[in-house]
């Protein structure tokens, strides 16, 4: 429920930003660098996502030794 009411909060503040005029550039700018960020993260690391079912079958696939050293040997994880 809180989901539902968060989205309609926000498509209710974009709304009102687009209807008022001294709102609308801040909100072009604003949508405008949320594609610039997008597309970057897109370009930098690809679409890596997967059905339901190829995640649990490479999971159940991986030889855990194999995930244990590269943990061990990768460091911790690049943000």
């Amino acid at each position: 429920m809180l989901t539902y009411l968060t989205i309609a909060f926000i498509v209710f503040t974009l709304s009102a930003m687009a209807l008022r005029e001294d709102q609308q550039l801040n909100l072009f700018l604003t949508l405008g660098l949320a594609a610039v960020v997008i597309g970057v993260g897109v370009a930098k690391h690809g679409f890596r996502g997967g059905s339901e079912d190829e995640i649990i079958r490479a999971v159940e696939s991986a030889d855990t030794a194999e995930v244990a050293d590269d943990v061990a040997t990768s460091g911790p994880p690049r943000v």
